[in-house]
């Protein structure tokens, strides 16, 4: 879902997603981090769920 939306924005809001933050930080870099540490995120969750004997 969130990288069918970050594809989105890429795509069509091009000149939103270089819009700059601070320094050469930019809404796309913030975009891919964010997306990237919610999925480290689920892949630990899912992890530990997955070692979890029933």
């Amino acid at each position: 879902m969130t990288f069918g939306v970050h594809l989105l924005l890429a795509l069509f809001a091009a000149e939103f997603m270089a819009t700059r933050t601070w320094g050469e930080t930019n809404i796309g870099m913030l975009a891919i981090l964010a997306q990237g540490s919610l999925l480290l995120w689920t892949a630990v969750r899912y992890d530990r769920h997955a070692d979890v004997e029933h």
